[in-house]
């Protein structure tokens, strides 16, 4: 490890969070934040070179691997952090060859960095109008075909949150022949606000089910900023569809600490919720933190990262077309599993 990435391993601070306020409403009093828009931004694609589109074949399963990570990825001034450590990062999520790849708090240009680059990722983020207080921090990778979406800004927010434009960053991929996906990438509202968590996430659960794309299913993941104790927590469970945590039928653990080893500052905010469309029959789920590290100054974020193995028992209709795979209930049937140890 560098002696500049050592630098920033000091204790958390909320991210537009503390002591820094002031000077954040300096920086939008000099670059203006515009009249507020909350109507869903187009993204910007950059396609892959290489399509991975699977085949479906007599198993009649998809399996993928999704890796949600908050980068931590505020500007050095705000945070002390050491911008050496994104390809870090980049080069840390090639080791683990997800699927799917979903940041938080890629605030800024550099910060984009810890994305991986190679030519097999298409990448999908909606960039800012014009400065730091117009970005949303979120950029979805995948190996998977990108086939559009859009960035869904949350009406409901508070300071110093509001200062930037929090949400969801939605896109639909094609994971296999005739299989579409819906990912949403999330980021809810930090600190102790739990009624505007409450406005987010029933802004966010109605983008949801508005949602008609012909996918099988919707995966939500990201920083939740709450606990699986809280009411934010249940309603997402009540009326998105069950956390990746209990379809595995496996023990939560830890995915945020603040940088500190003080006993009970670990807290679980990074979650993943499946709603199951149509077309499948069943799933199985298998969570794990990555981005661990035995000395805390090797940690590379104040965040762990949450990896989920996911494969889906398709239905018989799947690869008849788009159109066999219209919007609807998911079948009575329906079978959570949870992975095999």
């Amino acid at each position: 490890m560098t002696p500049q990435v050592g630098i920033f391993f000091r204790r958390r601070r909320n991210p537009l969070r503390l002591g820094l306020v002031p000077t954040l409403l300096i920086g939008v009093a000099l670059f203006g934040n515009g009249c507020a828009s909350y109507a869903p931004r187009s993204l910007v694609i950059r396609p892959s070179a290489f399509q991975k589109v699977m085949r479906v074949w007599d198993s009649r399963t998809v399996d993928l691997r999704i890796v949600s990570f908050n980068v931590w990825g505020l500007p050095g001034w705000m945070n002390g952090a050491s911008a050496d450590r994104y390809p870090r990062i980049a080069q840390q999520l090639e080791e683990l060859q997800p699927d799917l790849v979903l940041l938080q708090e890629v605030w800024t240009k550099k910060a984009r960095a810890a994305s991986p680059a190679g030519l097999e990722w298409s990448t999908a983020w909606s960039s800012g109008q014009a400065n730091f207080f117009h970005e949303n921090g979120l950029l979805t990778v995948s190996r998977h075909p990108i086939l559009g979406g859009e960035f869904h800004p949350f009406r409901a927010s508070g300071l110093p949150d509001s200062l930037v434009k929090k949400g969801a960053l939605k896109v639909t991929i094609e994971v296999a022949d005739g299989v579409r996906l819906n990912v949403w990438n999330v980021h809810l509202q930090a600190g102790g606000a739990d009624a505007i968590r409450s406005r987010q996430v029933a802004e966010l659960v109605g983008w949801v089910h508005a949602s008609q794309d012909g996918q099988i299913a919707d995966l939500v993941a990201g920083d939740f900023n709450c606990t699986p104790e809280s009411p934010q927590y249940q309603a997402l469970c009540e009326q998105i569809g069950p956390s990746v945590q209990a379809i595995s039928g496996q023990p939560g653990f830890v995915t945020f600490d603040g940088l500190s080893t003080k006993p009970g500052a670990g807290q679980t905010l990074d979650h993943a919720f499946l709603r199951l469309v149509s077309a499948v029959e069943g799933v199985k789920a298998s969570p794990r933190a990555v981005f661990t590290a035995q000395r805390m100054k090797d940690r590379l974020s104040d965040h762990l990262g949450v990896e989920i193995a996911l494969r889906f028992a398709l239905s018989p209709e799947v690869g008849r077309g788009f159109e066999s795979l219209a919007s609807g209930s998911a079948p009575a049937s329906l079978r959570l599993h949870a992975a095999s140890p």
